[in-house]
């Protein structure tokens, strides 16, 4: 199944096998931002944001029953990722306000945030991605050549498991990065796809 979102707000879900499209959910009069798909076994759910500051969990592929909302961000949803390998389903967001955000998906509750805004940065965070050992996050900025690294730091006692976000460093690109996605290996390795000229570095 491929899963897709467009400008008017709606997601469609397409069954590559037998070549079918279906509908999933709409978004009254904003466009989506980001989709993703959580598998939890018997059951999954189907995570969308918006131009609303919201992001939107429903069950898929009944996507009509909304199970809730993360709400927090005071402008739009730029984009999310789910963190592979939390003892609890965290997602990481970024949006307009320039903020990263920390999420616990079960409780549907922010645990943590941190500002994007430095002294020679104030640009919008516009995508993310997360390593898959869980422990990185690269973020990329609208009409800029940085990308910022952050590493999902836990709680310093054995009880206390809530993330938090720290910046390791930043990275000047050759031009402006336009996507990136962590390969899934051993190591974080960052493949980036940049503006002009068009390679991935």
């Amino acid at each position: 199944v491929l899963i897709s979102g467009d400008v008017a707000g709606d997601s469609y879900a397409y069954n590559l096998k037998e070549k079918g499209q279906r509908l999933l959910v709409g978004h009254t009069a904003s466009m989506l931002t980001d989709i993703a798909i959580i598998d939890k076994g018997n059951s999954a759910l189907l995570l969308t944001s918006d131009r609303d500051e919201k992001i939107r969990i429903s069950r898929f592929p009944d996507t009509y029953v909304i199970e809730g909302f993360l709400l927090g961000h005071t402008t739009y949803v730029t984009g999310f990722v789910v963190i592979p390998s939390s003892p609890s389903t965290h997602v990481v967001s970024c949006g307009g306000d320039r903020t990263l955000r920390i999420w616990d998906l079960a409780a549907q509750t922010e645990i943590s945030s941190i500002s994007t805004i430095s002294n020679d940065q104030r640009k919008i965070p516009t995508a993310i991605a997360a390593s898959c050992c869980g422990q990185f996050v690269a973020v990329i900025f609208d009409d800029s050549r940085r990308l910022s690294i952050y590493k999902i730091v836990r709680g310093k006692h054995e009880d206390d498991y809530k993330p938090s976000l720290e910046l390791l460093g930043n990275v000047d690109c050759p031009s402006q990065p336009l996507s990136i996605s962590f390969h899934e290996t051993r190591s974080a390795t960052l493949m980036v796809l940049v503006k002009n000229p068009d390679y991935i570095i």
